[in-house]
């Protein structure tokens, strides 16, 4: 970065300044080029996208965090297994509060319900 110095001459600063612009616009096209043909040979376009407006944004998806439960004395650190661990426990939960509460959910949810017993939630640990 150039730092202001006070014994520029106004031809120096006028020359600096467009300078600056010139660099800064060579900077964004140069950006612009590599995205586009990022985009452009991704296989999936609309993630590609995203992953272009969170590199730029400075936001990345790299804070993935290593997940360890402990459950009845066994650790347990497999993403996949955590997940059906939690599909498990909530499908459990569910019934426990249907057969609580007499079934008084009408029968098209409790029919989901029943079809639907495991969820898959492995895509939010992956």
């Amino acid at each position: 970065m150039l730092m202001k110095q006070p014994n520029l001459t106004e031809d120096a600063k006028i020359y600096t300044a467009k300078y600056k612009i010139i660099y800064k616009s060579v900077i964004r096209e140069v950006k612009r080029s590599k995205n586009d043909k990022y985009r452009l040979h991704a296989n999936h376009k609309s993630k590609a996208v995203w992953q272009i407006i969170n590199k730029e944004t400075w936001r990345t998806s790299s804070n993935k965090q290593d997940i360890k439960i402990i459950w009845n004395s066994e650790e347990i650190t497999n993403p996949e297994n955590v997940a059906e661990l939690f599909n498990s426990y909530f499908v459990k939960i569910s019934e426990e509060l249907l057969n609580k509460n007499g079934n008084m959910m009408p029968n098209s949810v409790n029919q989901h319900l029943k079809e639907r017993r495991v969820l898959t939630l492995c895509s939010y640990f992956q």
